[in-house]
């Protein structure tokens, strides 16, 4: 019978005293027995798309930066690569990354609350920087760590009002869904902003005229940006994009307030119904007490 995996290759043996996966997690095993921790391993599937050009050095700065999201820095790590072929008939690689969890010097298992949430922003970034399109339970991300945001960012979303986690999901979120020029500026239409053109590259400007550069906020290149979008000549200055916000902030307003006066009229007539009905009962029973009324002498 044919083999799933049609090969098997070692990436990365580190902090072991064994140079193979079984004997080196055996080790972590009879380390763990010194603690309370049941699981003293924690492992991780990286699995690029088909045909994807992934090397080693790839697999080993996703596990950095896995590690270093996670606090596992410096802990004993083993990488595998697998090709395994799929029905259709293309062999594809992936690779597990496996950490042993147990601190030596405090004996003690390293906690690693979270880790799933941790790591959405880690596979996000990851997508961006090797241009992959992300699968769409991967698009809404969770808010980062602040402590990856530069102090200009921070003290421009301050200045703005706006949260600074939400902001870059926001904008990761429309670079991520789109292909194309139209499709992001669409995406960015749809949080509030319009895509125009700055002193130094693209932006997206809100109704305060707070210019957010592409490149900082997406996390990718000046020439990644124009390599997805374009030149931004033929975009809006940001004087005029500006305007292009407060319209679409205008345009939501009086949306909501055809929605509110909608939900008080639908209210008022269910109020209307449910007076009528409770003045129809009040009648049978002051007509039922009115007939069952007697006189005592």
């Amino acid at each position: 019978m044919k083999p799933e995996n049609e090969r098997v290759e070692i990436i990365e043996m580190r902090g072991f005293a064994s140079d193979n996966p079984k004997d080196a997690f055996a080790e972590s095993y009879a380390i763990s027995k010194g603690t309370r921790c049941k699981q003293h391993l924690f492992s991780l599937s990286i699995n690029p798309p088909a045909r994807a050009d992934i090397t080693d050095e790839d697999y080993k700065n996703a596990a950095e930066r896995v590690e270093n999201e996670l606090e596992l820095n410096g802990q004993p790590r083993a990488i595998v690569r697998h090709w395994k072929r799929g029905d259709d008939g293309v062999l594809r690689q992936h690779a597990y990354a496996v950490w042993c969890r147990i601190d030596v010097e405090k004996m003690k298992a390293i906690p690693l609350p979270f880790s799933k949430l941790r790591l959405r922003e880690v596979s996000r970034e990851l997508h961006i920087q090797h241009k992959i399109n992300m699968p769409p339970g991967l698009i809404n991300s969770k808010h980062r760590d602040p402590r990856n945001f530069t102090l200009k960012q921070s003290q421009q979303c301050k200045r703005s009002g706006k949260n600074i986690r939400q902001l870059q999901s926001d904008f990761r979120d429309a670079w991520a869904s789109s292909n194309s020029t139209a499709a992001f500026a669409n995406a960015l239409r749809e949080r509030g902003y319009i895509l125009a053109k700055g002193k130094r590259g693209h932006v997206a400007v809100d109704f305060r005229v707070e210019p957010y550069a592409i490149r900082i906020y997406v996390g990718v290149k000046p020439r990644d940006v124009c390599a997805k979008l374009g030149f931004p000549d033929q975009l809006p200055d940001i004087d005029a994009a500006q305007i292009f916000a407060a319209q679409i902030i205008r345009e939501k307003l009086v949306e909501l307030r055809a929605e509110q006066r909608c939900a008080i009229t639908s209210n008022r007539s269910y109020l209307n119904i449910q007076k009528k009905r409770l003045l129809a009962l009040q009648a049978r029973e002051v007509s039922r007490l009115e007939e069952n009324k007697f006189v005592v002498l």
